[in-house]
């Protein structure tokens, strides 16, 4: 008994040192946790967000995969396997996931979304544009979703709309992660270089 409540209360040391952003600290908790209860698929899938943070994505993939050994069916843990599929460079994998999951809730937008980024590094981008517009049909104000269509647009020297996707991305979500910095390479790419110079500006 005294080694599970000593689970629990690893697990709750390690959530508050990820709210502090302490994350080796944290993954340190929770994998002393996990060494004494290894079939709580939560805590798993809590250490492939930590590992997340720490760009550690190949061991983040595991971690969810070992989750999902558990709870097979746990659609939030199957996107972040996908997601990190995608930054691994497993793009046919991702693919395969997202598509299992719209078969289980044909509703639940980031598994067109994330597809989007999938097929965009696949070189696919007829499929991205049709993801982007199923998801759009559900959520039309993903900023995900226009970034990843900017960035298929972009792939293709279609400037000015992979703009307009990024900065539609701004408006939902202001301070989304490289919009700015994306914006000023594609206005540098068309040789904009006043316009480029503001967006660098506006990214700092």
């Amino acid at each position: 008994m005294n080694d599970w409540l000593d689970a629990e209360s690893r697990v709750e040391r390690a959530l508050q040192l990820s709210e502090a952003q302490q994350w080796s600290e944290a993954l340190h908790e929770l994998e002393a946790a996990i060494a004494i209860n290894p079939n709580d698929p939560i805590w798993h899938a809590q250490r492939g967000q930590i590992l997340d943070q720490l760009e550690n994505f190949d061991s983040a993939v595991e971690a969810y995969r070992q989750a999902l050994d558990l709870d097979p069916e746990h659609i939030g843990i199957k996107t972040a396997l996908a997601i990190d599929m995608i930054r691994v460079g497993r793009y046919a994998d991702a693919v395969e996931i997202l598509a299992e999951i719209e078969k289980v809730d044909p509703n639940y937008e980031p598994s067109f979304c994330h597809r989007v980024a999938a097929y965009t590094r696949m070189g696919l981008h007829e499929k991205a544009e049709e993801m982007f517009y199923l998801a759009q049909q559900i959520s039309p104000d993903c900023p995900n979703c226009f970034h990843h269509i900017a960035e298929s647009l972009a792939c293709r020297e279609l400037y000015p709309k992979a703009i307009y996707c990024w900065q539609r991305a701004l408006e939902i979500a202001p301070d989304y992660p490289q919009a700015r910095q994306r914006i000023a390479e594609a206005y540098r790419a068309q040789r904009l270089h006043d316009k480029a110079r503001e967006g660098y500006l506006a990214a700092l």
